[in-house]
């Protein structure tokens, strides 16, 4: 019951921090070696293709949607939300990349109030990726579907629309940012590569609740 709480709460502050109607992002940004090692994937590219993709998501309902009236009995729903498809030419790749492109999904940058990152074509960036993962779990699926409650059977749902979209995600939280202002931390992390400091390891920390 505590468990499925926390993974209740998590995954509400998690989707309020992507929304476009939240009122602001807070970050709790890692140092720059904490950034590499939780990342699945980091290199420099230029941004050459932008598109916005749909992706669904399931929360716990409180209120009626336009009011302050909390539910008597609430509900869980899944809505439909706007995320960005960045498609990057991979320019200096530094760890979990293989291919010239790389393909991820940010929030729709609206000036603030999300945690998207402000891609814009044909800049370049240093981008700090991270996997995405179901919002059914594994322990969950394998569960007869029977036993299934409506939050299981909405999440498989979802997961499956949601098949769509890219493997990978990331976030200003991430501390992905322009090349204009990272320039820096490039150095940094070339340099932490060459004498070894920074070893990619395959062990990474865990996976962060999708998009």
């Amino acid at each position: 019951m505590i468990k499925n709480l926390f993974v209740t709460i998590c995954t509400f502050c998690f989707l309020l921090f992507l929304s476009q109607t939240a009122f602001a992002c807070f970050c709790d940004f890692p140092s720059l070696k904490g950034a590499f090692s939780s990342s699945d994937a980091v290199f420099v590219g230029k941004v050459i293709k932008i598109e916005t993709v749909k992706y669904t998501s399931v929360s716990l309902l409180m209120k009626e949607s336009g009011t302050l009236e909390l539910l008597k009995t609430p509900r869980w729903e899944k809505s439909v939300e706007k995320l960005r498809s960045v498609t990057l030419e991979v320019s200096e790749p530094f760890k979990g990349v293989t291919e010239k492109t790389f393909t991820l999904v940010t929030a729709v940058y609206n000036g603030g109030g999300s945690c998207g990152v402000p891609f814009k074509k044909g800049e370049s960036y240093l981008v700090f990726a991270y996997k995405t993962r179901s919002m059914l779990s594994k322990e969950e699926y394998e569960q007869s579907k029977e036993n299934w409650t409506l939050e299981m059977r909405l999440k498989a749902e979802a997961d499956e629309f949601n098949k769509q979209l890219p493997l990978f995600g990331t976030s200003i939280c991430s501390n992905t940012g322009n090349l204009r202002f990272m320039q820096k931390a490039v150095d940094v992390i070339r340099g932490s590569q060459k004498n070894g400091a920074w070893k990619q390891s395959e062990e990474q920390l865990p996976t962060r609740i999708i998009y």
